[in-house]
């Protein structure tokens, strides 16, 4: 099959081809994922964290007084409810965050950063940038700002939630 041929669309009501470009495309995303995911996972292992524990850290830190709700924590980190309170419980007990009830609806816990957890997380990013500097920053160059807004586009559909705070 000739280049062009293979970057064209499949005709409209054809089932999709194995050379789709819209299934090579996701196909790239998916395995740029997967090494980026191995890799991440790789320095926060070295800092003692779970990659989600890292992002609520991360999540908290960039929040208003560097506390969510439990409620708003499971939303942007894509994690269930019962799913955020395991990793919320192992970062208590590491003494990286506190959780208490919020003072304008006791029905809402509050996750807050402690100064322990913004330590941790200074430290693991420290280490993260450099990964993200070969593995992100360098082979997309010039075309980050073009990347960035077709990843937030993408990230709007398939997870709205994720850039939301209520």
């Amino acid at each position: 099959m000739t280049q062009a041929a293979r970057s064209q669309p499949a005709t409209t009501g054809s089932p999709p081809r194995s050379g789709d470009p819209r299934i090579e495309l996701a196909g790239l995303f998916l395995e740029a994922h997967r090494g980026l995911m191995a890799r991440l996972a790789d320095v926060h292992g070295r800092h003692g964290l779970q990659g989600t524990e890292f992002t609520c850290l991360l999540r908290l830190s960039r929040s208003p007084r560097q506390q969510l709700r439990m409620s708003d924590l499971a939303a942007q980190t894509g994690t269930s409810t019962s799913g955020i309170t395991s990793v919320v419980d192992r970062l208590l007990a590491a003494g990286l965050v506190t959780r208490e009830a919020s003072p304008e609806d006791r029905r809402s816990l509050l996750v807050r950063l402690t100064d322990d957890g913004a330590a941790r997380l200074a430290a693991d990013l420290e280490d993260l940038v450099e990964v993200l500097e070969e593995c992100v920053e360098a082979p997309i160059g010039p075309d980050r700002d073009a990347v960035a807004r077709a990843l937030r586009n993408v990230r709007d559909v398939v997870a709205p939630q994720a850039g939301q705070v209520t």
